[in-house]
């Protein structure tokens, strides 16, 4: 009979990377082997992992941090990291990267920083929304599309959890209503000018207090966001390139399709054909 191995990896990864506000790039869950070890090195995205069991290290800005059952930690986009299993109990972990023009924002609003990155919560929906994501993982559209749902879950409650979640920041609060305005109107031809008077500042006020929060301009988040729900559409209908571009807020389709072209790589109709022959292939 051969020996059950005590050890295991269960990865997922996302290999569009399309223009998201947020997505969700890999999930996973592991039992590491004793003084089993990433980095050091460089993540492109946030990367939160929840310690289920067992014990582990992790490596900050020269800050070396001692895991156990019920700590996250996350990883900086940009930031050189190492983490390894302890040797003798090596941990046992779930994690979720992600990014995205909300990435940021949301991360800033809980009790993680750059200063801590580490937290630990007696809470046992952090292991089960975790466990969600993972168990929601695919390539299809509609996979990706309940990975982000569970994603925003899972935000969310690191959001209850946190004490900073709440406190009244002028910028982050006007970079919120910003950004709930853009979701509401971005189909009306709305435009950064229009978004700032409508929750009160300044347009140069905006673009300051978005730098700050989602390091890009408010127009820059605009257009991702529209690029978005035009990549939805081209997905998921046969609609003419034009009722796309109309739909999320271009009067101009050759204006769109250039947008289009700078973010995605390809035009709106090569992007919509390529997701049609996909939907043939299912």
């Amino acid at each position: 009979m051969a020996q059950q191995k005590d050890y295991f990896k269960l990865s997922y990864k996302d290999k569009t990377r399309e223009s998201l506000t947020l997505g969700v790039y890999n999930c996973g869950a592991q039992k590491c082997t004793g003084a089993y070890s990433w980095g050091e090195g460089v993540r492109d995205h946030y990367l939160i992992h929840y310690v289920v069991s067992g014990k582990g290290y992790y490596k900050a800005r020269d800050t070396l941090y001692s895991l156990g059952q019920g700590d996250l930690f996350i990883v900086y986009p940009g930031h050189t990291v190492k983490y390894w299993a302890d040797e003798v109990d090596p941990w046992e972990y779930d994690w979720v990267g992600f990014a995205g023009s909300e990435a940021r924002f949301l991360i800033g609003r809980t009790d993680f920083s750059p200063q801590q990155p580490v937290l630990h919560y007696e809470d046992k929906r952090i292991p089960q929304s975790l466990a969600a994501i993972i168990e929601a993982r695919g390539s299809r559209l509609c996979d990706q599309t309940r990975m982000i749902g569970r994603l925003y879950e899972f935000l969310a409650l690191l959001l209850e959890l946190s004490r900073g979640a709440d406190r009244p920041e002028d910028g982050f609060d006007y970079v919120g209503g910003a950004v709930r305005y853009i979701a509401y109107n971005y189909s009306a031809g709305i435009d950064v000018s229009q978004i700032a008077r409508e929750i009160g500042v300044s347009r140069s006020h905006l673009y300051r207090v978005f730098m700050q929060s989602l390091g890009v301009t408010p127009n820059e988040y605009l257009t991702r966001y529209r690029i978005e729900k035009a990549c939805e559409l081209l997905g998921g209908h046969r609609l003419p390139i034009g009722s796309v571009a109309s739909s999320v807020g271009y009067e101009d389709p050759l204006y769109f399709s250039r947008v289009f072209k700078r973010l995605m790589g390809l035009s709106p109709r090569d992007y919509q054909k390529g997701h049609a022959g996909q939907a043939n292939k299912t």
